[in-house]
């Protein structure tokens, strides 16, 4: 009876050493999913179009040999290697050129990069395109003084160019997104086809489609920026008539916009008249308006017109689906709507499109940085 017992508290011990190993086995599995392995990363990346992470997570400082950086300075960092894609690109606005198309600083010479959205990072070009930003990152970066503020020039944080090309991939991908957004947006724009103002929005199409190489060519204005500045969803509309909902009847409106225009309003002279309402957006600047004016003009929009265009100082307020360029805001109208609780979604991301760099435009500014007046070469306002 005595060996039975024995026997039994020895298989006890025993169990309960196996219980501690699974235990710690257990543990062990765990902490391994936390880091997939390489035949996880590439089936992965083949299955869905999201690219994998390759960078540090954003909420840890990161200390790894040569590189010692705080959970700030991973932060600035990201920030600073995103503006730089832009700036080596030339890529201020949401969007972007067309990788086949070569373009170059006429004022350096220098040839812009452009990344191929369409593929990957690990795509050939784009690892190329990738690489040479986090190489000229980590050029300039070499001078403290080319630091950007947030990094300490006291504590000293050390990065490497590894480090660098982790966060230059992760600000292709960030910006890869932004450009599908954008492609989703005017996608949902132009299935939009049954709204009430279809006929405007085809219109606008037209205008902001057909002539806008042409006159970007013949004023020197960058291509990739002037078509975001005439995106139809900044353009004025055409109006034919009141608005249905309006008090205002067809005559009423014929006379209001023929004293607009100066011209007879006698009902006989109206009945040979036919007129369109020019409605402008209350939120463009007036030098953004003058500049469509000018193209149209170009185009040959406004002559020989079998009727009249008329601004009587009609505007909407209709928001578009996406910021445009700074320059193109009427500061007293962000002023009066910028905080209004109703506006403060649609206009998350206004004020946050500077101008590129070498664009052709010429700015005017006030002592405070507003601009006065803006021009480009051989417009009515250049010098």
């Amino acid at each position: 009876m005595k060996m039975l017992l024995d026997t039994i508290q020895l298989l006890r011990g025993d169990m309960h050493e196996v219980k501690q190993r699974l235990g710690a086995l257990e543990t062990s599995i765990s902490e391994l999913q936390r880091f997939p392995s390489t035949a996880d990363d590439v089936s992965a990346d083949a299955s869905t179009d999201r690219e994998p992470d390759t960078t540090t997570d954003e909420d840890d400082g990161v200390t790894l040999g040569a590189v010692d950086v705080t959970v700030k300075e991973n932060r600035v960092l990201q920030t600073y290697m995103t503006q730089t894609t832009r700036r080596l690109c030339n890529v201020m606005g949401r969007r972007w050129p067309d990788p086949e198309a070569p373009r170059m600083n006429t004022t350096t010479g220098e040839i812009y990069l452009t990344p191929n959205f369409a593929a990957g990072v690990k795509e050939a070009r784009n690892a190329l395109f990738v690489r040479r930003v986090a190489e000229r990152a980590f050029a300039d970066l070499a001078d403290s003084t080319h630091w950007p503020v947030g990094l300490d020039e006291e504590r000293s944080p050390s990065f490497d160019l590894a480090f660098l090309l982790a966060l230059a991939k992760k600000s292709f991908n960030s910006l890869k997104k932004g450009w599908k957004q954008m492609a989703a947006i005017e996608a949902s724009i132009s299935a939009d086809a049954n709204r009430r103002n279809h006929r405007p929005m085809m219109r606008r199409k037209r205008v902001s489609s057909h002539f806008s190489n042409a006159f970007a060519a013949a004023h020197g204005l960058d291509p990739a920026m002037f078509i975001d500045v005439i995106h139809e969803q900044f353009l004025s509309d055409e109006l034919s008539g009141p608005d249905s909902d309006a008090s205002e009847t067809q005559e009423e409106w014929k006379e209001r916009l023929a004293g607009a225009a100066g011209l007879p309003t006698a009902p006989e002279s109206l009945a040979k008249f036919q007129f369109f309402e020019v409605v402008v957006p209350d939120w463009h600047a007036s030098w953004c308006s003058d500049l469509i004016h000018d193209m149209e003009a170009f185009a040959g929009l406004t002559k020989n017109l079998k009727y009249h265009r008329v601004e009587a100082g009609r505007a909407f307020d209709r928001i578009p689906r996406f910021a445009p360029f700074n320059f193109a805001i009427a500061p007293e109208w962000l002023a009066a709507n910028g905080k209004l609780p109703a506006n403060k979604k649609l206009l998350k991301e206004w004020m946050e499109w500077p101008e590129p760099e070498d664009c052709g435009l010429i700015f005017e500014r006030d002592e405070g940085g507003q601009i006065i007046q803006m021009s480009y070469e051989g417009s009515p306002d250049a010098e």
